[in-house]
Parts: C-alpha cells; structure tokens; sequence
C-alpha cells in the first residue's frame, strides 16, 4: 500500500482543523496553511510572515550591534551574548527596540543580563499575556532571580512594560503585578532561595 505524502488540510462541521500527510521539508508551509485557514474563516486581515522569518540562524557580529545611540556600556554584563543564545539572530529586533526605547535597555532585574525589550518582544512576538509568562517561560528569572522578585512591588516594571505593549490599565498593571506572589508560590517559589518543591 502506498501512503500518500501530500498535505491535506481538512475541516469538520464543529469547525476543527486537522491536517495530514506531508514531510519535514513541508511543515512549514503545512503550519501556514493551517494558520491561513484560521484567518480566512474569522475574516481578518494577516498577512504571512513564514518566509520572511528565518530558522535557526545564530546571531552574527551585525546582529549584536546596539543602534542609534545605543552602546553595549549601556547595556547590562552578559546581556549580548544572552541574546545571542536565546534569540540567535533575532537579537537584533531586542536591541532595536532598546535601541529606539533607552528605558527598555535596563534589566529586568538589577544584576542580571535580561533585557525589559524582551518582555516587549515576548508580548509582541511570543504571546506572553502575564508577568509569569515573561519570569517563567520567556527568560526564566522567576527561577534564577527569586531573591529580587519576592513581592509585587519587585515586579512592577515587568508589569508596567507589558501593560504598555498590551494596553492594560493601571488597575490592570497592579493586579498582574500581585498575581505574580500567588504564581509563584504556586510552582514552589520560595524567594529567598528559587524552587523549593514541585508544585
């Protein structure tokens, strides 16, 4: 029996996509079918980015390069070769950003290499909706730098800069900045010395 290898896109009356067959050389253009599909039946406007989007590429010299005023003085111990590791060359959107915006050149928190144009570039990029998104699935400082996020307070310029890309209000900002405690202790956070138990 031979098993075709084309890529079908099928769609139920409950509105459930599912696509079969293809190829790793296709699974890109499968995901952007897919995606299209999502689009066109809710009527908005998306044009895609697929191809403009390169994989894997590491981050060259140019990449690393702050702009516009911009120094790498200006810029936390580590944060370019931080960058470098985590986006590859994406890094260069994060330093634009700093670049065009000086105040989202700082840490995220003082003494660590994060960026505050990360947290914008999560949101923006990577659908971060939460302070946790950003400490605990983006950059992974809720873990690293428990001791410096023990309270609300600690966590407010996350929260502030999300609100900001996100369009929260301030009442908004507050409370994602207070639910930030209960998050994590609720994945067994202890602040004065990171991860204590598994939640």
């Amino acid at each position: 029996m031979d098993i075709s290898r084309r890529a079908e896109l099928y769609e139920t009356s409950s509105g459930l996509l599912t696509i079969t067959g293809g190829k790793l050389t296709t699974w890109r253009r499968m995901a952007k079918q897919v995606v299209d599909r999502m689009v066109e039946r809710e009527g908005r406007e998306a044009p895609c980015r697929t191809a403009e989007i390169p994989l894997g590429m590491p981050a060259s010299e140019g990449d690393l390069q702050p702009s516009a005023g911009l120094t790498q003085d200006d810029l936390p111990d580590g944060s370019l070769e931080l960058l470098a590791f985590r986006y590859g060359h994406a890094a260069r959107n994060v330093l634009k950003l700093a670049s065009e915006r000086p105040e989202l050149a700082w840490p995220i928190v003082p003494g660590q290499p994060d960026l505050l144009a990360e947290a914008v570039i999560a949101a923006r990029l990577e659908q971060a909706r939460s302070v946790a998104d950003v400490l605990l699935r983006r950059t992974r400082l809720g873990l690293l730098a428990a001791p410096q996020l023990r309270d609300a307070e600690s966590v407010r310029p996350i929260a502030e800069t999300l609100g900001g890309e996100l369009g929260w209000s301030a009442d908004r900002v507050r409370e994602e900045a207070e639910a930030w405690v209960a998050v994590a202790e609720g994945e067994g956070i202890d602040p004065g010395k990171g991860v204590t138990s598994a939640a």
